[in-house]
């Protein structure tokens, strides 16, 4: 499921999942334990309504003697029912039509064996037989014009809490189209092949499908011709999933499909039960090229699958396997070795240790099926080998999922680190968590694209527009396929689907999120030039339903407003994009700077540090506090007294917030931060004895709430300055300088010169920016700056060319000064170019009906000192 339970709880996503499935099912769900039983048990009531909804359909399209129609199965007994439902797992009468994929035992057939089959499984699918039934007259019978039949059903039983962990988003009708018009388009080929890697319920494959049956009227086909098209689509559409429910609801779509067109037999339908961010790799044992590849297993913690390329690729693969599925139920290692290595050449027959590998894979599989676990493997690691017959593809298409790599399960991501070359894909700033927002969509579209994408071919996938930018994506923009030879893909363009357009949904509510189609292939592209850029976005009026209920993008297209623009890197030093803006040439202002720019205090959990002004205390130096407490807090400091906490001040300081920050101003509004640090020693916390001897009620009141403190991650503790348990991150010299500037590093960019705050103590204190704050204390040697050099800072950040430009690189999640590479030299006492920043930037502090004239001044005048500084600028 790779869903994180590493945490024990404490991740928001999952105290909702866990929530949610507790009022599904009534009972308490708190433990990873009982949450993966009540998502197993859900999962396999959607796989047994789509698998009766499969018998349906399909038998009333080619009726099976053996099943009597399916409205007899409602007046079956147990156990007759029972041994439908078996013969459904073992694939039915698809089997017979050589069908050999469409229904198969998976993860979830397990409600048919005959240990787990009761009185009250049988009445429950019973209801569900009855239910189906009554839907006799709905258009399941469709014309040719195959859709996606199970999204809606698949949202509706799923909650979106869990299909958010998973990064599930599904894609309309229209948006599809659309991505796959496009990449057609750029591939210029008829004969094209396709596959969608993370296909979902196959919404990417049924449009896939309609493009290649394209005008073609199916009535006046003849049956051969109809037999060619069911062969093209077969040869040339294929999906990949790792989700067995998406599996199995994609082939029944997908079958549905070509019975519209004609007879469908003798056939293996291309979609398969995979990891496309984890594909079996080759090895090299004793000079025979083998694939390989390792699946979990909770009773055997993992086995491993090394069989040779060769045999791999034989059309008879799949039987030689479905042979194993049978002898394995003899409980005889050597049967399932046997049935293997008759398989082998001789010269594999010779190799030792592919030999010892196919032993023990036979003792694995045997001790699961003595132990009651089987049923399911052998299959499962047919399916997983199949992916690495897949050939080359004229276009790579789809949704991927959208998880942060931060949010993975760590035994997931260390598989990833084994099996793939990650390299070149995370960021190159040396941090221990540069990478932590790399999302796996980025992942799985360098790995499929360096394993399937023909030279010529397209990769067409919707991803966050955070890649454009974000620091964890640096490397993943050179996109490099190989990277040792220098192998890689260029972004040849982009759609950027733009607010208030929000096709995304999650139960009732659209997904906000930006995000873009992104077009790669092999054609070189200079991004300082830039990419071309489609903006889309809707019409006022229309709605987002609306829209979502058309099927193709020509249909959409009325309810929209299109527009082209530009994307470029600016910077030789960053890969990150700047989508252009018609009002400025931002090319000057991107250069080397001379100051460092750092991130505000930050600490863990804030309920504990952060604090409200109360009232004065009758005891000398010290002043009474309140907790500060959000609706969103997750944290409650629950002792706190009826008058406030009674703090000495010496630790207190007025603390500044990004949203207390606006052009020119700022307001601590009564918000002040305990800082356990002194100003001249800031490289660790005071210690407990000092506490203890100069500030009693902080040393009691950090001991009493220790257990609130050591709550947080350790990935948030490794980042402390200082080993004490009430450490904060983010802190030094730089922290308590006497000029500084803060800027608003989300939502709305902005700055502002920050000077020392006369406190309602009467002391003036030096006011401490914590998170979601950037700051500028010092330049790059570490010198402090002076009043006029802040001056100097601000005014360059508040001009409007600066804003723009961030906005038009970053998310307005997240700006980075680091990653902008804004040119901004070191400040020239007595320079008119700087002076006059200067000027205007105290200005407009002190003069706020001035404020916006002298912003367009700044501008100007920065845009000039560039001009004249800038080596950029000088070498053209």
């Amino acid at each position: 499921m790779h869903l994180s339970v590493d945490d024990n709880g404490r991740s928001q996503d999952i105290e909702k999942r866990r929530n949610d499935l507790s009022g599904i099912f009534s009972t308490t769900i708190d433990s990873p334990e009982t949450e993966y039983k009540a998502l197993f048990a859900l999962q396999t009531t959607y796989a047994i309504i789509v698998k009766l909804i499969a018998c349906k359909v399909v038998d009333r399209l080619n009726f099976n003697v053996d099943t009597n129609g399916y409205h007899d199965l409602i007046s079956l007994t147990s156990q007759k029912l029972l041994r439908f439902l078996q013969k459904l797992e073992d694939g039915y009468s698809y089997s017979n039509n050589r069908i050999r994929n469409f229904l198969e035992g998976d993860f979830f057939s397990w409600y048919a064996d005959e240990l787990q089959w009761s009185d009250g499984l049988f009445n429950e699918i019973k209801q569900l037989i009855i239910k189906v039934d009554s839907y006799s007259a709905f258009s399941l019978d469709v014309t040719y014009d195959p859709i996606d039949v199970f999204k809606d059903l698949y949202m509706s039983i799923i909650p979106q809490s869990v299909r958010h962990s998973m990064g599930e988003y599904f894609t309309p009708e229209w948006l599809a189209d659309r991505v796959i018009s496009e990449a057609l388009s750029i591939v210029d080929k008829s004969n094209w092949k396709a596959i969608d890697p993370c296909c979902g319920s196959g919404i990417f494959i049924i449009s896939l499908i309609k493009k290649l049956v394209g005008t073609k009227s199916i009535r006046e086909l003849t049956i051969s011709e109809r037999e060619q098209i069911i062969e093209d689509i077969i040869h040339r559409i294929s999906g990949i999933d790792i989700n067995p429910l998406s599996v199995l609801s994609a082939r029944v779509s997908y079958f549905i499909a070509l019975h519209k067109i004609g007879k469908v037999e003798n056939i293996e339908i291309p979609i398969y039960l995979g990891d496309s961010a984890i594909i079996p790799t080759l090895r090299n044992i004793d000079g025979i090229e083998c694939y390989y590849y390792s699946i979990n297993n909770l009773k055997c913690d993992s086995f491993d699958i090394v069989l040779p390329k060769r045999m791999v690729l034989l059309p008879s693969f799949g039987k030689t396997m479905a042979t194993l599925q049978s002898m394995v139920k003899t409980d005889n290692p050597e049967a399932l070795y046997r049935v293997i290595v008759k398989e082998f050449t001789a010269e594999e027959k010779e190799s030792p240790e592919l030999l010892a590998y196919v032993k023990t894979l036979s003792e694995n599989l045997t001790f699961l099926h003595e132990n009651n676990w089987d049923g399911i493997w052998i299959r499962i690691a047919t399916n997983f080998m199949l992916i690495a017959r897949i050939q080359k593809q004229d276009i790579i298409v789809g949704n991927p999922p959208w998880v942060k790599w931060e949010h993975l399960p760590s035994a997931y991501t260390r598989k990833i680190k084994e099996f793939c070359d990650i390299r070149n894909i995370f960021c190159n700033d040396g941090g221990l968590y540069g990478g932590a927002q790399l999302n796996i969509c980025a992942l799985i579209s360098n790995v499929t694209a360096a394993n399937w994408l023909n030279d010529d071919g397209v990769l067409a996938f919707l991803m966050p527009d955070s890649l454009m930018s974000q620091n964890s994506y640096e490397e993943f923009r050179n996109f490099y396929l190989d990277y040792d030879k220098k192998k890689r893909l260029f972004l040849q363009r982009i759609d950027r689907w733009k607010s208030p357009l929000r096709p995304f949904r999650i139960g009732k509510k659209f997904v906000s999120q930006d995000f873009n189609t992104y077009y790669y292939g092999a054609g070189i592209v200079n991004y300082k030039e830039g990419i071309p850029v489609c903006e889309i976005t809707r019409r006022q009026g229309i709605s987002d339903d609306t829209l979502n209920s058309l099927s193709t993008f020509e249909e959409a297209r009325n309810g929209l407003i299109l527009s082209e623009s530009v994307a470029r890197q600016l910077s030789v030093e960053s890969t990150a994009f700047t989508y252009s803006s018609a009002q400025f040439d931002y090319t000057p202002i991107i250069g080397p700077t001379s100051y460092l720019y750092r991130t505000g205090v930050e600490s863990t959990p804030f309920e504990v540090f952060k604090l409200l002004g109360v009232g004065h205390s009758q005891h000398r130096g010290h002043y009474r506090f309140r907790n500060k407490v959000l609706k969103t807090s997750r944290y409650k400091v629950d002792d706190i007294p009826l008058d406030g906490w009674d703090f000495s001040t010496e630790l207190i300081y007025p603390m500044l917030e990004g949203p207390n920050v606006t052009p020119f101003e700022f307001d601590c509004r009564n918000n002040f931060h305990i800082i356990p640090y002194l100003a001249d020693a800031s490289t660790k916390p005071v210690s407990i004895e000092y506490l203890i001897d100069n500030n009693e009620e902080l040393a009691t009141y950090f001991a009493n709430h220790r257990s609130l403190l050591d709550m947080q991650s350790e990935k948030s503790k490794s980042m402390h300055q200082g080993d004490a348990f009430y450490a904060l991150s983010k802190i030094g010299p730089y922290t308590f300088a006497k000029y500084m500037v803060a800027a608003r590093d989300n939502s709305k960019f902005c700055a502002t010169v920050v000077k020392p705050t006369l406190t309602p103590w009467g002391e003036v204190k030096q006011t401490i920016c914590v998170k979601h704050t950037i700051i500028i204390s010092q330049d790059i040697h570490k010198n402090f700056i002076s009043e006029d050099e802040a001056y100097y800072i601000n005014g360059i950040l508040n001009s409007d060319i600066v804003v723009s430009y961030i906005h038009d690189t970053f998310k307005t999640n997240g700006f980075s000064l680091n990653k902008s590479k804004l040119f901004i030299p070191k400040y020239e006492d007595g320079n008119p170019l700087f002076t006059e920043i200067v000027k205007l930037s105290k200005e407009a502090t002190v003069f706020k009906d001035k404020r916006n004239y002298n912003i367009r001044l700044l501008s100007e005048a920065y845009v000039k000192l560039c001009l004249e500084l800038n080596p950029s600028c000088r070498k053209k």
